[in-house]
């Protein structure tokens, strides 16, 4: 298990690159984003016929450059997953 921070994204395969300081900063190769439950963000504020409410958009979590995750690798070392954001 290592921590690191997310220095690039492909949003299309479901990978992440990730920066370890504590490595001298290397950056790992392509590591699969983990599947996981939906991720709910509130987009704005709407007013409905006089309630209040929230616009809402659920879509799977993808981490941002600049995130500190968790990443996971398989015994040969190179093959690896990010789990999930810290």
């Amino acid at each position: 298990m290592r921590v690191g921070t997310v220095s690039s994204v492909n949003t299309e395969n479901r990978t992440a690159r990730v920066n370890f300081v504590d490595k001298n900063n290397l950056v790992s190769g392509p590591l699969k984003i983990l599947r996981n439950p939906p991720f709910v963000t509130v987009k704005e504020t709407l007013v409905i016929e006089g309630e209040h409410g929230h616009e809402v958009t659920v879509s799977p979590w993808i981490p941002s450059v600049g995130d500190l995750v968790l990443c996971i690798y398989l015994p040969n070392g190179d093959d690896g997953f990010v789990v999930g954001g810290i």
